[in-house]
């Protein structure tokens, strides 16, 4: 028998509470799962790793990265199915607190660019703003799993300006 963990302890950086314009949120799921938060006018508020901020914010939409499996894949299909239990841990989060939530797989939203190209773009697409953002989260979040955090923020870029760098 396998006992779900919680999520791993928040890091990153967070608006204030009182800041009403944070309306969506994009998660790359996992052990320590990229999260970034964005206001009404898609812009990136927040971001972080470890358990999503759900429970500070009303969301209209939530959009969550779907396990997507690929011929001759390396990874071992129950680190899949793990990682799918986790996105419905995560959907019926979102959907508890009335967001719409939306499932893209990787494909969809980055395609086949490898991960420090990939993560370049992300960064080039942001304002000066929200790279002073990311900077912020960067202080709490370990360098190795930056790139959890980068890949939410492409989630974002994808799923609410509609660009697929």
């Amino acid at each position: 028998m396998e006992t779900l963990k919680p999520f791993e302890k928040l890091r990153g950086c967070l608006p204030p509470v009182a800041n009403t314009s944070v309306a969506h949120m994009s998660i790359d799921p996992g052990l320590n799962a990229g999260w970034a938060l964005w206001t009404d006018s898609h812009e990136l508020a927040a971001c972080g790793i470890g358990s999503p901020p759900f429970f500070d914010w009303d969301f209209m939409t939530v959009t969550i990265e779907k396990p997507q499996v690929y011929p001759r894949m390396k990874v071992p299909p129950n680190d899949l199915i793990a990682l799918a239990i986790t996105v419905g841990r995560m959907s019926a989060l979102a959907e508890a607190r009335f967001a719409d939530v939306q499932l893209v797989t990787p494909h969809e939203w980055k395609g086949s660019t490898p991960k420090d190209i990939h993560n370049a773009r992300v960064l080039n697409a942001l304002s000066s703003k929200e790279l002073e953002t990311v900077k912020i989260a960067d202080r709490e979040v370990p360098k190795g799993q930056r790139n959890n955090m980068i890949d939410a923020i492409g989630i974002g870029l994808f799923a609410y300006r509609g660009m697929k760098l």
